[in-house]
């Protein structure tokens, strides 16, 4: 447990944390690597709940999703995440086939 602004957030601090790909998978879903190599799927539904948010519903400003210095951004940086916050919101993503 951490503490960071006067919230505690479970976990460790992760630590010089950055997003190095980002690829489109679904209707608001992506599929993120981190400078870690970690891969994870971060559902950006959740994010609807705050107004700033609400031009992702539209599919054309959701598809101009890039990496600026290591942050995941829209529209050029209008719409912007922070990369611990999507690390927290995201899941482990396995691209292993099970048979």
């Amino acid at each position: 447990m951490y503490v960071i602004d006067n919230i505690v957030y479970a976990g460790e601090p992760v630590d010089d944390l950055s997003v190095i790909e980002v690829k489109i998978v679904d209707r608001l879903c992506l599929i993120v690597t981190f400078n870690n190599k970690e891969q994870r799927i971060f559902d950006c539904i959740e994010l609807l709940n705050y107004p700033v948010y609400q031009e992702l519903l539209n599919q054309s400003v959701f598809e101009t999703v890039a990496i600026q210095h290591g942050i995941i951004v829209w529209k050029d940086g209008d719409i912007d995440i922070s990369t611990e916050k999507v690390y927290r919101m995201s899941y482990p993503y396995n691209n292993q086939l099970v048979i």
